[in-house]
């Protein structure tokens, strides 16, 4: 992959959603999504994204996504039960998006815990 043009590497737009990091330690992955991009477009046919369960009921908070609600997020995945599908669809790919470098610290954390 190194010597790839960045039009032909493998690419990913990867983002997630979380509690925010005044949780620290606590915080949790809500919703994350995939978006790879083929010849510098997005592949929207193969793109992913899902709620997640965090486990525990999530405070509303001004910079909340409108809509991830303890409700609405108990009725999703937990993040073991989604880390398959996530890690297939960002091995191999270099992933871009903003603020990559706080989400996947929150990743890795929160993958790290899980055993895997």
């Amino acid at each position: 992959m190194p010597n790839q043009m960045w039009s032909t590497a493998p690419l990913v737009a990867f983002d997630l959603e979380g509690t925010g990091s005044q949780d620290r330690e606590n915080e949790a992955i809500l919703e994350v999504g995939v978006v790879p991009l083929v010849d510098g477009s997005p592949d929207v046919a193969h793109t992913y994204h899902s709620i997640v369960n965090p486990g525990r009921r999530i405070p509303r908070r001004p910079w909340s996504p409108p809509g991830l609600t303890s409700d609405m997020l108990a009725l999703g995945p937990t993040l073991d039960h989604i880390l398959p599908e996530l890690v297939a669809r960002l091995d191999g790919a270099y992933i871009v998006g903003s603020t990559v470098k706080p989400w996947m610290s929150l990743a890795n954390c929160r993958y790290c815990s899980t055993d895997h």
